[in-house]
């Protein structure tokens, strides 16, 4: 069984142990990667439209007259 000189030592050290634990100086290690970037904008291809004649054949198909 603990006694109460024991309870007291043990509160005693955790307490030191918090004190000793906020007091230790934090290592942060970084790792530094360069990014980079194109310097011309990439050239997107325009998507041809439809022809008239094709977008009528596909309304046809589904009955749709307007």
């Amino acid at each position: 069984m603990s006694t109460s000189e024991d309870k007291k030592r043990w509160k005693d050290e955790a307490d030191q142990l918090k004190r000793d634990l906020g007091n230790r100086k934090k290592i942060i290690k970084k790792r530094e990667v360069e990014i980079k970037f194109p310097k011309n904008k990439p050239e997107f291809k325009k998507s041809k439209s439809l022809p008239p004649n094709l977008d009528q054949l596909f309304k046809n198909q589904i009955n749709f007259d307007a």
